[in-house]
């Protein structure tokens, strides 16, 4: 059985149909194998977390490819990083800057991403540690 702290770390998703439990109060009487963990579970440490930015202060560090994520994010996301390059062929050729985002599960793993208006005024952005 399991239980929520007070200040849960992580959250649960049912592997069956890929709903996360949202509410802390909830009890869970399942196993790991029908429940899995979600989020980033050891990227952000509480330290991070009282450390938090704008998008605007994290900028200088997305442009020195620093990784960052917004703690309010909570689900499957890892990290955001800016790029400028592509490998063709063993060769690096420029191009015009893009984030990707990194996200975890089947299926998953890179995408392009732009951020929203509630990214850009968002005040809980925090690097994360590789």
């Amino acid at each position: 059985m399991w239980r929520w702290r007070k200040t849960p770390n992580f959250r649960l998703c049912c592997k069956a149909t890929e709903k996360l439990v949202d509410s802390q109060e909830k009890v869970v009487q399942h196993t790991y194998d029908y429940w899995r963990l979600v989020g980033n579970l050891l990227k952000i440490t509480n330290k991070q977390k009282e450390k938090t930015m704008t998008f605007e202060e994290i900028l200088p560090g997305l442009k020195a490819k620093k990784k960052y994520v917004r703690t309010g994010w909570g689900g499957a996301e890892n990290y955001v990083q800016l790029f400028d390059t592509i490998e063709q062929n063993g060769v690096a050729l420029e191009v015009t800057p893009y984030f990707l985002i990194n996200v975890s599960g089947e299926g998953e793993g890179f995408s392009m991403w732009s951020p929203t208006p509630c990214d850009v005024l968002a005040t809980d952005w925090v690097e994360v540690d590789d």
